[in-house]
């Protein structure tokens, strides 16, 4: 038996000493056990930590269950399990303090929880392409930056103004009053990818631009984020030399990653044969590597998530590390270890506590940050679009999309109140905001935004109704390059001529894995110099030997479209409508053999709901 000093998970103002059995009691004997005790059930670890994890996925799925008829995410649910769990209600019971959720079995819970959001963010980290910041056009850009600078620069100057004349803040409080600012003023790329993900519309216009304008300002948000760093660093420690030791770390660490770490995972796709998979050896490596980088940035001050965060970044987005690596970790990370974390952080709150913010100057004046960058935000995310002649109804959702709040806003407020950093009134009031936002902007973003009106007026466009002698505009669909023999079989049918011209415009469908956004390209403008990664090569070769063998009779152009398998319908007919198509050809998911039988089917991609 020994003794220990442990904070309490559900106050950041308790701490309690406890006793722990060395050895440790995992197993419980059972319940017919002589052994077995009901004063000793908070003893044993495993059962203990079954039951939490039981009870937070039953009470999620419960809401859920209701609430998704109402537009509400599963996050807000998650959220709503947390403070049901927390001491704002069930957190007031002795059976629950001392029983389910005592004092012995919230290390376990948390070192979960933490553990499930490093992964998070290594695979955020690896979803994302950085590349696409180059590639952003200025409606997406300007979005992207305005977002982000006008909101904190509008709280800054209130912030300014606030501290000198209305409130008395301790030296502390106004110290960390900046960085609390750039928190709220913040768009996370990770919020804003689940939010369209749950939304359905990723690949629409809203959603492209969207995904564009969170890339370019999460970008921004970091490097103030980092810059930011030294300073709390310094305050903090008081070792001038220790925290420029933490600084060149930090420094060296990115450095490595992108001399060495990156181009040894280039390395590896090079040594992967096409339409192969990779080494398991190497994405078992790849996943220690996360750890050990994680383990590194907490000797160093950095918090366990920078360290498996920039390391994502180093892995190529895409098939074929990237979406191993997701294929290996994402549905228990997301599905199992995620939920813990935004429930666990959800149960820090209580929402008592708000009754004590008419005394609390720091919770006060953050209130009024919040609600000051959610409105400066809206403003800025929904003028810059409308200036670039985006129809209201679209800007409007754009700027709902961007002032949402999620699990990375979450994430940094739990880490400020678990530090003291704020006190608990004032982290109540940011949880709230976070519920608010998470809740309300998806609800109104499902009422103002419609992907199938602009296709009110496409009704009679089809072959029935095309004029004589005109060209013939054919949309034809690839998976894979089965499909291209009986495509070309279906266009010598069309009988070309010079006469009778057609138009094929080739659209490879290609499934979205590991990475966060969808891509379309267009091979007629693609530069060669773009990318190092090749798309649909032998699509290109084999139409363009059919367009030879029809001379001035088939003009061609070529597309690919990678996405999600339930979301390639929004592709193919946003290019249909672009290109005027009257003719829109799918393949077929089934294919026989010689003698009639099933040779493979695939309903994975299913048929798009046109």
């Amino acid at each position: 038996m020994a003794t220990h000093t442990a904070a309490n998970l559900t106050s950041s103002e308790t701490r309690v000493t406890e006793c722990t059995e060395f050895p440790p009691n995992v197993h419980s004997p059972g319940l017919y056990s002589r052994n077995y005790t009901d004063s000793d059930n908070q003893l044993y670890t495993l059962p203990n930590l079954e039951i939490q994890m039981v009870l937070i996925f039953i009470i999620t799925q419960a809401f859920y269950f209701v609430f998704r008829y109402f537009g509400v995410p599963r996050f807000t649910c998650q959220i709503i399990t947390g403070i049901i769990l927390s001491p704002t209600l069930l957190g007031h019971y002795e059976f629950y303090k001392n029983f389910l959720f005592n004092v012995n079995s919230q290390e376990s819970l948390g070192l979960l929880s933490e553990l499930g959001y490093g992964l998070f963010m290594f695979l955020i980290g690896v979803k994302m392409d950085l590349g696409m910041i180059k590639r952003t056009g200025k409606k997406g850009f300007y979005t992207g930056v305005a977002c982000v600078v006008a909101p904190l620069v509008v709280t800054m100057a209130v912030q300014a103004t606030l501290n000198a004349k209305m409130f008395s803040l301790t030296k502390h409080e106004q110290f960390e009053l900046p960085f609390m600012t750039l928190l709220h003023s913040m768009t996370p790329f990770p919020v804003v990818a689940c939010l369209l993900e749950e939304l359905k519309i990723l690949n629409s216009e809203i959603g492209r631009l969207g995904m564009s304008a969170a890339l370019v300002g999460d970008t921004i948000s970091v490097f103030l984020q980092l810059v930011g760093q030294i300073p709390r660093m310094g305050n903090e420690t008081h070792d001038t030399r220790g925290m420029i030791k933490a600084l060149a770390a930090a420094v060296g660490y990115i450095i490595v990653v992108i001399i060495i770490v990156r181009p040894v995972m280039l390395r590896i796709i090079r040594q992967t044969p096409e339409n192969r998979p990779v080494k398991k050896g190497y994405v078992n490596m790849t996943i220690i590597l996360v750890l050990l980088s994680g383990l590194l940035s907490h000797l160093y001050g950095q918090g366990f998530y920078f360290g498996p965060f920039i390391f994502g970044l180093a892995v190529p987005a895409g098939p074929p590390l990237g979406s191993a690596i997701e294929e290996k970790l994402n549905i228990f990370v997301s599905d199992v270890m995620l939920p813990i974390f935004v429930t666990t952080s959800a149960m820090r709150t209580n929402l008592w506590s708000l009754e004590h913010i008419l005394t609390d100057s720091f919770a006060q004046i953050n209130g009024i940050l919040i609600l000051v960058a959610l409105v400066t935000k809206f403003i800025a995310s929904l003028i810059v679009p409308l200036y670039c002649n985006m129809p209201f109804v679209d800007a409007l959702s754009i700027a709902f999309i961007l002032c949402c709040k999620g699990i990375v806003n979450l994430a940094s407020y739990t880490n400020l109140r678990d530090s003291q950093t704020i006190s608990e009134s004032a982290f109540a009031l940011a949880m709230t905001s976070v519920i608010v936002t998470a809740t309300l902007m998806p609800i109104l973003v499902n009422c103002l935004y419609d992907p199938s009106r602009k296709y009110a007026g496409y009704q009679r466009r089809n072959m029935m109704h095309l004029k004589p002698n005109s060209e013939l505009r054919i949309l034809a669909c690839i998976h894979r390059s089965a499909n291209m023999p009986a495509l070309i079989n279906l266009l010598d049918a069309a009988c070309p001529s010079r006469d009778n011209p057609i138009a094929v415009h080739v659209l490879h469908l290609i499934e979205l894995v590991g990475r966060a956004s969808p891509l379309f390209i267009s091979h007629q403008m693609q530069k060669k110099s773009t990318s190092s990664t090749s798309y649909s090569d032998n699509v290109i070769l084999y139409f363009n030997h059919f367009v030879r063998e029809n001379l001035g009779a088939v003009s061609l152009s070529i597309f690919t479209a990678i996405s999600p398998p339930k979301y390639m319908h929004e592709d193919i007919c946003t290019l249909a409508l672009d290109k005027l198509c009257s003719l829109i050809v799918l393949p077929f998911h089934r294919r026989w053999s010689m003698d009639g039988s099933v040779e493979s089917e695939d309903n994975s991609h299913g048929p798009p709901p046109l």
